[in-house]
């Protein structure tokens, strides 16, 4: 039996959207806390778009060369690799913690930076879901013989608007937190997006946590 060529066309971007979805369906679990064997192993091949920007205001800094420092001095400022061994391995440990309901967060425990441990595949997931609808809507246009990018981004960004609102409560979060540990009273009532969308305002917004140290 022979598939019209729009048939032909729904069904290929229908079980590419499911492939994609059902790609991210897995068990988050196995994949969240991988040793760093696992880390050194694993090659990301990708194209980011890479910016240099410079501040207006310039202020710089002398600090002396390692090379003319003495051996105590160097151990007491720069990291080591073991340094940063044992601090993964604590951030690990932490998010394995909290992810199994043993510690709750407090005053003193705090998760801001692990995030990407422990929301790991969600980023995948939301990419996948606005990359099916991307793709659902093309082909809706392709089927009425249209052609509407406006249209088309228009879906995407309504799938990728809850990230730029999550993404603007955290740093908000974050200089709220700053202004604290600095003792700085007086900050901006309100922070806005660049295509003035959202407006967070920093006294309205429920902190996830107090300031804190990484508890080990």
């Amino acid at each position: 039996m022979h598939t019209p060529k729009n048939q032909m066309k729904m069904y290929k971007a229908n079980s590419l959207a499911t492939f994609l979805k059902d790609d991210m369906r897995f068990s988050w679990e196995d994949n969240l806390f991988d040793s760093d064997e696992d880390e050194e192993e694993t090659v990301v091949m990708s194209k980011t778009r890479t910016s240099i920007r410079f501040s207006d205001n310039v202020d710089t800094q002398e600090i002396p060369c390692i090379s003319d420092m003495e051996t105590s001095e160097v151990a007491d400022v720069w990291y080591t690799h073991h340094d940063f061994a044992t601090m993964k391995a604590e951030c690990r440990q932490l998010a394995k913690s909290f992810v199994s309901g043993r510690i709750q967060l407090s005053a003193d425990i705090c998760l801001r930076g692990l995030e990407e441990k422990l929301h790991r595949n969600q980023k995948k997931i939301n990419r996948s879901e606005a990359i099916g609808a991307v793709l659902d809507e093309q082909d809706a246009q392709f089927g009425h013989g249209e052609q509407n990018h406006e249209v088309i981004a228009h879906v995407y960004h309504e799938f990728a608007a809850h990230c730029l609102d999550e993404a603007v409560d955290l740093a908000l979060r974050d200089q709220e937190t700053a202004f604290k540990i600095h003792g700085i009273t007086s900050s901006p009532s309100s922070s806005s997006c660049e295509d003035n969308r959202c407006t967070s305002k920093i006294s309205g917004i429920s902190s996830l946590g107090s300031p804190a140290l990484v508890a080990a």
